[in-house]
């Protein structure tokens, strides 16, 4: 953000379902009542996925990779997975998992709908990597972040399918990778809103952003940065929302499925979450009394802020 401010770029984040002007008329038109007050905003990303094999040796540099500049600041170490290219997400040294790869963007839309322009005060994440063998992966496959804002935003991670053996996923009232808003009168599943009845009331019009790069070059054009969708501090914000929950689930522990709903219950959506999650769990076979999740602790940006080393020169940059 400081560097685009000094040297004048119009600087987009990729956060690209800004530019979809169905959020914004979404959240006026939940403003106006129609459904009742919203109790609270949903990420989803239920997406199948199966675990990155683990290799018996290093994994193989493709050719034309140099695998120090590949690394940067992170660390030069033997990997031992399936794939160098996209499976980084999945590893914590170069990646944020399912959080920060889908669940970024329908963070974003949902603090378009609460209106939040900033941090919340804290995050918290439940979640591990439950369910895979001969997996190198190390980020959550099953997560769900709560945020405190005033009005709870919730993520909420899956990579398992909705049992054991079967290809389907599960859905939240519909969605799979999208935005829920539960309300007093209804719920918005993106993109229908519908009464607590179940009867349609609106359904929105949305492209998902397909317009992102264009409202940037015409306001490199017009040399107008006030007229971008996604300014880099918006991107900053959402990403960071994304670090957070990882710095949270980083900084926890094993525990029991009673503690867990002992504390979280009182958020009563997050609460729901969780309960959604361990039926889903015990679908797939997992038992939590032998490979429990990891409750993390309220994690503020203070806490979640250290540094870790780089490496130099990367360290410089």
């Amino acid at each position: 953000m400081e560097a685009a401010e000094k040297y004048g770029c119009i600087a987009q984040a990729g956060t690209q379902r800004r530019s979809d002007e169905a959020y914004r008329e979404a959240a006026s038109w939940l403003a106006e009542g129609h459904i009742g007050q919203v109790t609270s905003a949903h990420a989803v990303v239920y997406l199948n996925r199966k675990p990155v094999t683990l290799r018996k040796s290093p994994t193989p540099m493709p050719e034309g990779i140099d695998f120090d500049h590949w690394s940067g600041p992170a660390p030069v170490e033997n990997l031992y997975r399936s794939r160098l290219h996209y499976n980084w997400h999945w590893h914590w040294a170069t990646g944020n998992g399912e959080l920060g790869n889908n669940g970024i963007h329908f963070l974003d839309v949902a603090r378009i709908i609460l209106g939040e322009s900033d941090l919340p005060s804290t995050a918290t994440s439940i979640g591990g990597r439950l369910g895979w063998t001969n997996d190198a992966g190390q980020t959550p496959n099953s997560q769900i972040v709560v945020f405190d804002y005033e009005t709870p935003m919730i993520a909420e991670i899956r990579n398992l399918p909705m049992s054991s053996g079967a290809k389907a996923m599960d859905h939240h009232d519909g969605v799979r990778e999208g935005l829920v808003v539960h309300c007093e009168g209804g719920t918005l599943a993106w993109p229908v809103a519908r009464d607590s009845a179940g009867k349609k009331l609106k359904k929105f019009n949305s492209h998902d952003g397909h317009g992102h790069r264009v409202n940037w070059l015409k306001a490199i054009a017009d040399g107008r940065p006030g007229d971008l969708n996604a300014p880099l501090r918006e991107g900053h914000i959402s990403s960071a929302l994304c670090h957070l929950g990882n710095a949270s689930h980083l900084a926890g522990a094993t525990t029991t499925p009673d503690e867990v709903a002992e504390t979280i219950a009182a958020t009563p959506s997050a609460l729901a979450a969780y309960e959604k999650l361990t039926d889903h769990l015990a679908e797939n076979g997992i038992d939590l009394a032998e490979t429990p999740l990891t409750f993390g602790p309220p994690t503020r940006v203070a806490e979640a802020n250290a540094q870790p080393e780089m490496r130099p020169p990367y360290s410089l940059l």
